[in-house]
Parts: structure tokens; sequence; C-alpha cells
């Protein structure tokens, strides 16, 4: 039994001892290094490697990336003694040294060479040249490294420093000399022994602008800015052109209308008036067909609205909206034509709602249609063109070689910005012929615009810190003006500026006519302020109709029974009452509750260097 645990115990200790060691070791190199006046150096590396198992070969990891200090190298005119492939991929450069079909096992040598562009030097008073002659990620030891380094300068004025190491390490544990032949200076060494991890680095200090025709770095951003800011500021001037000749409306003639346009629903006179069909509208509806004679209106308790209808199906000269609406209405109506307000939620009226929508939608089409097509089809290239200052402003930041993490930020405001425009200039322009006054939403409209500015500027100086003024500004305010001019690129047909002039005259007398002009109407018509308030309620103007009629004695209406006192204060009210009536109880529970919504998820060089503090080196590793 003591025989076998120590059989046991060697076995782990030699499967820990296995798996500790690396796949191989480097028994000898010799790395040479010409210092390039371009700043393009020139690297031979050499080695003997001792495979501890076999391997196809090893890959050799050339960092290339240092966006923390403006340098991003570039590895070309590779060249290997044995197969290789080069991968080019994130911040490495990797070269795949071997063959797999074949392994390899004890001695083997290798070399390579390739050429180490690390662009301009931007150090204030002195060019430098920092390299890592071994990096500090390979997995293997190093014995016997010699290194030579070239620079084709010979003053006394130059500065050399060598370290190897730990990372971070100040020290040199090696031996080197520097010396002098002709125009060149060579400087030759060598380190003993290198623990996996470990580095050596060789950093020189050159007269300032020492080097010449070296890479710049790429940075157009103050060119791009101004071509990009040009071209928002065209866009702007094009849209303004397609809409003065495809989408700007002719003038409004409006002219106090006693009636209705012929064959106009509320619902129908709702659309064309905002362009939108909204509860109240449909709500308005159940007026109309009351004062059509098409169904009654009870309220035993206050709120609690029941409707009876006194017709089967609307007449066949009453639109298809009207009659789909009026059926969905009643679908589960009792047998004496009774439907309550749970009765419109098991009816699903709330799909009915949007259907209708739909519906008037298509109503006003064809032979119909409010709007040019053309100018229809202007308006939806144009929405698209909003976003384009936004994305232009983007893609100027952007000619910098080293573009910041934080570009998103911009990106999204970018993205923003238009749809919030496009929004806010859609409510303002739908209910403008209805609102009293449109200030408000105006003024809202120029808070965002300057909140907009002093956004896109500091998240813009997040990226690039010398950013001009006016790229954001004009960046900003071009996207507004493409949103206003696409709003408004939609130009009435003849038919649209008919009818629209014909509502907003039957709008004008709702709103201005006066008491005694109403004595005068009511002798001829009894029912007028009936007939006319389902009109009203679209039009926002319930209230101020029914206060006209406020001194005037009118007979109460025949569809309407219930507990409330009567009066002409009492069925504009109502209306409200039973918007949200119908509102809160057409809809079923899961439809009204509201959930939350989704989160957006959201120095310098030590004046020696260090071990591993320089460009290039990176690591090796079988594969």
């Amino acid at each position: 039994m003591r025989q076998f645990r120590f059989t046991a115990i060697l076995v782990v200790l030699f499967a820990c001892f296995q798996l500790s060691a690396s796949t191989f070791d480097v028994k000898e190199a010799d790395i040479t290094v010409t210092v390039g006046k371009n700043a393009v150096h020139t690297i031979e590396e050499n080695y003997i490697f001792y495979y501890n198992t076999p391997a196809h070969g090893f890959l050799r990891d050339i960092p290339t990336d240092y966006s923390e200090w403006k340098v991003r190298a570039r590895v070309s005119n590779v060249m290997c003694s044995d197969k290789c492939s080069v991968e080019r991929e994130g911040a490495y450069v990797t070269l795949r040294i071997g063959d797999e079909d074949t392994y390899v096992n004890g001695y083997k040598e290798y070399a390579i060479s390739y050429n180490y562009d690390l662009g301009a030097d931007y150090n204030e008073g002195y060019d430098e040249f920092y390299l890592n002659l071994i990096g500090s990620s390979w997995e293997s030891s190093f014995e016997n490294v010699k290194f030579t380094v070239i620079i084709p300068y010979a003053g006394d004025d130059m500065k050399i420093y060598l370290t190897d190491g730990s990372y971070g390490s100040q020290s040199f544990s090696g031996s080197a000399e520097a010396y002098v032949d002709g125009e060149y200076t060579y400087l030759i060494g060598t380190v003993a022994h290198l623990d996996p991890g470990q580095a050596l680095t060789v950093r020189i200090e050159l007269p300032d602008s020492w080097y010449e025709g070296a890479r710049e770095i790429k940075d157009n951003r103050a060119r791009f800015s101004v071509i990009m800011s040009a071209v928002s500021v065209a866009l702007v001037l094009i849209a303004f052109a397609f809409w003065s000749k495809y989408g700007k409306d002719k003038r409004l003639i409006i002219t106090a209308q006693y009636d209705a346009p012929e064959g106009f629903t509320p619902l129908a006179v709702g659309y064309v008036a905002d362009g939108t069909v909204d509860d109240k509208d449909i709500t308005s509806m159940i007026y109309y067909w009351a004062d059509k004679g098409y169904l009654r209106i009870e309220e035993p308790k206050k709120n609690r609205f029941e409707f009876v209808r006194t017709i089967q199906e609307l007449p066949q000269d009453c639109p298809s909206y009207e009659r789909r609406l009026f059926r969905a209405f009643f679908r589960k109506a009792d047998s004496e034509g009774r439907v309550t307000l749970p009765g419109l939620q098991k009816g699903n009226f709330a799909q009915s709602m949007m259907d209708a929508r739909s519906d008037v939608k298509s109503y006003f089409s064809v032979d119909r249609d409010l709007a040019d097509t053309k100018s229809q089809i202007c308006q939806g290239v144009f929405t698209l063109v909003t976003f384009l200052p936004g994305i232009l402003s983007i893609f100027a930041v952007s000619q910098y070689e080293f573009v910041s993490d934080q570009l998103f930020i911009l990106g999204f405001g970018a993205f923003l910005t238009p749809v919030i425009m496009l929004l806010l200039f859609s409510t303002l322009l739908k209910k403008w012929y209805l609102r009293k006054s449109n200030l408000g939403m105006e003024i809202l409209i120029a808070v965002f615009t300057v909140a907009m500015i002093l956004i896109r500027y500091v998240s813009t100086t997040l990226v690039y810190e010398d950013c001009p003024l006016y790229m954001p500004v004009i960046s900003v305010l071009s996207t507004v003006l493409l949103a206003l001019l696409s709003s408004i690129m939609i130009r009435r047909s003849k038919y649209g500026q008919k009818i629209l002039e014909e509502i907003l005259g039957y709008r004008e007398f709702i709103d201005k006519v006066e008491t005694d002009k109403l004595k005068i109407m009511i002798e001829k018509d009894p029912d007028l302020y009936y007939r006319v308030l389902s009109y009203a309620i679209v039009f926002g103007l319930e209230n101020k109709w029914a206060k006209k009629f406020s001194s005037l004695s009118i007979a109460d209406p025949t569809w309407y029974t219930g507990v409330s006192p009567v009066d002409v204060m009492l069925y504009s009210a109502m209306s409200s009452r039973m918007n949200n009536a119908i509102r809160m109880n057409a809809i079923p529970p899961a439809q009204a509750r509201s959930g939350g919504l989704p989160r957006i998820g959201g120095g310098g060089f030590g004046s020696s260097g260090f071990s591993g503090g320089g460009f290039g080196g990176g690591g090796g590793h079988a594969w």
C-alpha cells in the first residue's frame, strides 16, 4: 500500500511538472533592429527553440494598437524561414509559423523579419525610439539573448537606455556597448536569461525632428467638419426648393359655413381637420347617431351609460367605415338592442376603435385623397434626409485614426434629435387649425433646439476636443429645419383644399356665431344645438357651443334619459365623461395596464523607460 501511494504521488508530481512546463524554451535569440528615419523600423528575429512536447509551430503575436499613446503600428513585408501565415485581428498581427500537418520536437531554428511602422513622433523637444526587443507575453524562458540596434545617426546628443526583467523594471542585468561607424551608431548587447513574462526594452532619445517623412496620424476632422456642415446646409436648401415646388399649400380662404360638408360625419371632419382619428372623434359619433335617431343614451346612474339601438343597420348611403363602427359598437347588444360599457369590452370595441382609424384613412383615398401624391413621396424622402445632418456630423468626427469609444453617445443624440423634432412638428401641425394658440408648442420646440445644440456640442467635444462650435450648431439647426420642411411637405390636393376650407368655415361658424343669430336659426331649426354638438366636440368647442345657448330656450332631446339635471351644459360636459368612460371600459385590462420600459443599459514615460513599456515586442506561444 505504501508503495502504491508513493507511486501515485510521483505520478501527480510529474503531471504537475508537465502542466507547468512550457511547450518550448528559447535556447538562443538574436534580435537585430534597424531604426528607420521615416519611423519604419526593420526587425529581424532569429531563434533556436527546444520543444519540450511536440507542436506544429508557434504563434508570434506582434502588438499594433496603442490608442492611449495615439500610435497604431503597421506590420508589413513579413518574411519567415518556415511556412507562415499572417493574421490581422484586433490589436495584434499574428504570424502563424509552422505546418498543421507536421509536428516538430526538440531543437528547431526560426528566422523572421518584418517592417514595423510606428508613424510620426509627437514628443516635444526630442524624437523617441522605444521598442520591446523581447516582449512580456512569451510563454517560454529565454537564454543567451543577443541584440543589435542600428541607428543612422552618429551625434553625441543621443541618449540610450536599456531595461530588462519583469514589467516596470528600470534596471538592466545584461551587458551592452555602443560604437559609431561612419554615420551610424551600433548598439550591441546580450542578456543571459529572461524568465517567461520578462521583457527586454531599449529606449533612445534622438534630436527633435530627427524623423523625416514619417506617417502622420490621420486626422481629417477639421476639413470634414466644414464639408459636412456645408452639405447639411445644402440639404436644407434642397428641401426648401422641393417644398416650394411640390409641398407649399395654397392659402386657405375661410368663410363661415352653416353646415358641415355634405355627407361628412364628425369622424371624417375630425380626421380632415387634424390628420388623425382621436378618441373624442369616435365619441362624437354617439351624439351624431343619437341626433340621427339611430340610438338612445341612458344614464341610470351617474357615469353609467347604456346605449339602445333604435335601428338594426345604418342606411346603405352611410360611409362604409361608419356602418362598420356602428355594427362593432352594438356587437354585444342584448335582445333589446342595449349595450353597456362592459359589453363594449366584451365586444373588443378597443380593436374596433383602432380599425376605425384605418378605415377612415382608407376612405380618403383615390378620388377623395386629401394630399398630392408627389408631395407625399417628397415627404417620405425628406423624412429620411432629416437624419443625414446627424450622420454627417458623426462621419466628420470619425475621420480620425483614434476615434474615441464614446462616439456612440454622439450617435445616440444624432438619432434622437430628428425623431423628437419630427414628433414635435407632427403634433404642432396636426393641431394647427384647432388650437387657439400654438405658442406653447413653439416655445417647447425652441427650448428643445437650444438644449440639443448644447448637448450635441458637449457630446462632440468628448470625442473631438477642438470641435468648432459651428458644426453642432449647423448640424442641429439643419435637422430642425429639415424636420419642419418634411412635416409641411405634404401639399393638399384640390379636393383636400376645398374640404378643409369648408370644415374650417364650419368651425368658424361654431366658434364665432353670436346669440342673436342663433335665436333666428333655432326658430327654423329647433334641433340646431344637438345637430351641431357632435361637430363641436370634434373641434373642442363643445363648452363654448353650450354657453351660447345658456340663455336660450331649447327643447330637451328625445334621445337622452338619465339622473343628471337637464340643461345644455349637461350634454357638453357629458361628452367628456362619456369619452373617459368608454376609453376605460372598452379597453381590456391587459391593454389598459402600462408596463415599465426596458432599461437601456446601458502617462508619460519615465526618463529612462522601463521593461515592457515600449512598442512592439508582444510574445509567442505554441500551437
